[in-house]
C-alpha cells in the first residue's frame, strides 16, 4: 500500500522477525508478523506524521469498532486427590471464533485513511485464512493488539497536544 507520507519498512519488519522466527518450520509466522508490524508501522506513520488530532480520533474510533462472536469455552479439570477425597477445580476459558473489524466504519474515514483501514482489514483476513480452522482464534489477540496500540497512539497524542 503507498501513502506518501509513510516509511517503507517492509524489509526491515521481516528482517526483524527472521531474527525472532529463525527456524524453518516458523515461515507462516515470519510472514504473518511481518505484515501485521508493517500495518503497525503504517498507523504509527499515520498517527505520528500525517493525521490531525480530529483525523486519529476517527481513525481510533474505527479500529476500536472490534465485533466479537460465537465463543468457544474451553473447560480445563484438574484433580487433586489428598487424603483420598476428590476435589475438582474448573476453569473456563472463553476464546472468540468470530473477531472481525466493522467494515461500515471505512465511511466514517477521510479518503486517505480509507486505503490504510481497507488494507488492515485484508491483512488481518488474509492472516486468518492462512491459518487452519483450529488456530484462527489467534487472530483475535492480534487485533487486540492493534486496537491497544491505536489507544497507546491517541494518549501520547493527546499529552503532547494538551
Amino acid at each position: 500500500m503507498k501513502l506518501s507520507y509513510a516509511r517503507d519498512r517492509l524489509v526491515e519488519n521481516y528482517f526483524w522477525t527472521c531474527g525472532v522466527f529463525h527456524e524453518e518450520e516458523y515461515s507462516r509466522a515470519r510472514m504473518l508478523f511481518a505484515k501485521t508490524f508493517g500495518m503497525l508501522s503504517l498507523m504509527d506513520d499515520t498517527y505520528d506524521v500525517y493525521a490531525t488530532l480530529e483525523e486519529c480520533h476517527v481513525l481510533n474510533e474505527a479500529i476500536q469498532r472490534l465485533l466479537f462472536g460465537n465463543y468457544q469455552e474451553n473447560t480445563t479439570i484438574s484433580k487433586q486427590n489428598s487424603s483420598g477425597l476428590i476435589n475438582y477445580s474448573v476453569v473456563i476459558y472463553r476464546v472468540p471464533l468470530i473477531c472481525r473489524w466493522d467494515e461500515s466504519a471505512v465511511s466514517t474515514l477521510p479518503e486517505y485513511m480509507k486505503k490504510f483501514y481497507i488494507n488492515l482489514l485484508k491483512t488481518f483476513q488474509e492472516c486468518e485464512d492462512s491459518l487452519q480452522p483450529d488456530e484462527k482464534y489467534r487472530v483475535s489477540y492480534a487485533k487486540k493488539a492493534v486496537r491497544h496500540e491505536a489507544v497507546t497512539s491517541m494518549h501520547a497524542l493527546s499529552s503532547k497536544s494538551g
